[in-house]
């Protein structure tokens, strides 16, 4: 571990440094709920520098890889050729989709229902973590849009919140047969989102090839080359914005 950049004319807190070169995980996690093959968290004051280098992280029961940035600090990543596939399979859909509420997911007009009018998050199921309720709020208060069904876990996952920045370097990977994303990286409140993705394979992934989300002011810039995404349940990239949600 070592300090952290100086912002603004002080000092943050102690960063953390991660270096993999020629590290392979496999098949771990798949014992309970949000065991990722690896992950890193952050809830101080400093940053995440993460590297790997001919790498893999495969069938991990959640996801194969998972930075997560809480605090004032930011994210830099740099990923060369390595993979991410077959990850995010413990949540069973086979098992647990009859546990699902009758309406998953509906979109309604400003004040026409309120967080109590839709269903709540779901229980008494053989793993009640395996669910996720996410709800999008007018500036009312009211229910914009509800989602409620199963959390499945990506191949490379990384979320970056407070007033920090989000930078991404994947050279020559593959993220592919992922049960949820490939590449799924997201920036809440201050700071932008960069990322750059060369000569890299997603395939094969439940939803998105590489999914981009800014919640915040930030903004989002990405530059892809020799992307190959295809035969992904959702997207082949794709970014987005969101404005105030609950998630449970």
């Amino acid at each position: 571990m070592r300090r952290g950049p100086r912002r603004q004319g002080r000092r943050l807190g102690a960063s953390i440094v991660v270096r993999l070169n020629d590290v392979e995980i496999d098949d771990v996690g798949n014992g309970h709920f949000d065991a990722d093959g690896m992950r890193v968290d952050e809830r101080g004051g400093g940053d995440i520098f993460f590297y790997a280098k001919d790498s893999e992280f495969t069938n991990a029961g959640a996801d194969g890889l998972e930075l997560d940035e809480g605090q004032e600090g930011s994210v830099f990543v740099t990923v060369v050729d390595s993979k991410f596939d077959d990850n995010g399979n413990y949540c069973d859909g086979k098992v647990l989709e009859s546990f699902l509420p009758k309406e998953p997911e509906g979109e309604f007009e400003d004040g026409e229902k309120k967080d109590s009018d839709i269903p709540a998050a779901v229980t008494g199921t053989p793993d009640d973590g395996c669910f996720e309720r996410e709800v999008e709020l007018y500036e009312s208060g009211s229910v914009k849009e509800y989602e409620i069904g199963l959390d499945f876990d990506d191949g490379f996952d990384v979320d970056e919140a407070g007033p920090g920045d989000l930078w991404a370097l994947i050279v020559d990977t593959s993220v592919n047969g992922n049960h949820d994303e490939g590449l799924d990286f997201g920036e809440e409140d201050e700071g932008s989102l960069k990322l750059g993705v060369w000569n890299t394979e997603a395939k094969n992934n439940t939803d998105d090839g590489l999914k981009m989300v800014e919640s915040g002011a930030g903004n989002v810039a990405a530059l892809l080359a020799k992307l190959t995404s295809k035969d992904n349940g959702g997207k082949g990239a794709v970014s987005s914005r969101k404005t105030t949600a609950i998630s449970t």
